[in-house]
């Protein structure tokens, strides 16, 4: 992993650095929270330097997942020195974050942004705010780890034995200093109809981030702008290894341009709606970066993730054929108001 970095870092140059293209216009952004791994704990935005680098979390949530989160009520305590160390919290906090600090210890880094501890859940106020930030904070990052697989109680596959992974390829010791690792044409790819690649929060994670480091049952793959790397020694197809990217071609960036392109826009509309949400009312809100993004290119405003410059003609949008279609349901009338029928994300 260190040396995926190191390559990136010293030979990539602003193809990996900058952020995105130049027109995705994506604003510079301080996180308001970030977990310290060094002190185990949440540390605000006046006590970072505003260039810290910080590592990113892309995962799924989960059905059963842990119910501990940042809220009002416990903002202050876990601000305090070691509140998120093993001993304060247990076995509380999710798997996948508790090895998501492991690897930023292991890589010599100091901050991790994990949208369950560093968004206050329950504030009104800073909440949406930071919902619509999302493109600047994955665009930000020093890279993304992403859970490939599983949920946030699944854990990053291969950092502690909870969460051992079967190894595709065969290891031959010949001598306490030669050991040889059999090169596999396996390619690891995400479960079919389920989990990461199928989620919808996950998408606009995936689609902004520059370098992603991505942990599978089987391996671990390195994706940025120009490298793909597998660690069994395959080299990874980039529509098997990860999530297909919106918009990337050859790795690369390409889904922004300095005009109002309805292609792009109808091209992340389609494979966004076709994701899934644990909850329906949050249709909008996982789609906040594109609709940020989107909006800056676009003239007028983006009405329920539909830009006003195309409006007419989107209402004219259409079901795929081959898939049963049905009306989002919210969890309340209020809530469903906020999808209109005359827009795609209703349905």
């Amino acid at each position: 992993l260190r040396t995926w970095l190191h390559q990136c870092n010293e030979h990539h140059g602003g193809d990996c650095h900058s952020i995105l293209d130049p027109w995705a216009r994506i604003d510079k952004i301080h996180p308001l929270l970030l977990v310290d791994v060094q002190q185990m704990c949440l540390i605000g935005q006046s006590q970072t330097p505003e260039d810290a680098l910080y590592v990113a979390l892309s995962y799924v949530w989960g059905p059963a997942a842990s119910p501990f989160q940042t809220l009002r009520s416990n903002l202050a305590q876990l601000r305090t020195h070691g509140a998120l160390s093993p001993v304060s919290v247990g076995n509380q906090l999710p798997r996948t974050i508790r090895d998501s600090m492991v690897v930023v210890q292991l890589l010599g880094l100091r901050y991790l942004w994990v949208d369950r501890l560093c968004i206050v859940q329950d504030d009104p106020t800073t909440k949406p705010h930071q919902l619509a930030s999302m493109a600047s904070i994955y665009s930000n990052a020093y890279f993304t780890i992403a859970a490939g697989e599983g949920d946030a109680d699944s854990g990053l596959a291969g950092l502690s034995r909870d969460s051992a992974r079967s190894q595709p390829f065969k290891v031959f010791h010949f001598s306490p200093s030669c050991t040889m690792i059999e090169k596999s044409p396996t390619r690891s790819r995400p479960a079919e109809g389920k989990g990461y690649n199928t989620r919808g929060w996950t998408f606009q994670e995936w689609a902004f981030s520059r370098r992603i480091l991505v942990f599978h049952q089987q391996t671990v793959s390195w994706c940025c702008q120009r490298l793909r790397q597998q660690e069994n020694g395959a080299e990874p197809n980039p529509y098997e290894t990860v999530p297909q990217h919106p918009g990337r071609e050859d790795g690369r960036h390409s889904m922004w341009t300095s005009w109002p392109n309805l292609e792009t826009y109808l091209d992340v509309a389609r494979r966004y709606s076709e994701r899934t949400l644990g909850y329906q009312e949050d249709m909008l809100n996982a789609f906040a970066a594109f609709t940020n993004v989107f909006g800056r290119t676009m003239t007028g405003d983006m009405l329920y993730g539909v830009p006003e410059l195309f409006f007419h003609g989107l209402l004219l949008f259409t079901f795929n054929p081959f898939q049963k279609s049905w009306r989002r349901i919210c969890a309340n009338e209020e809530s469903s108001a906020l999808l209109p029928s005359w827009s795609w994300v209703a349905w």
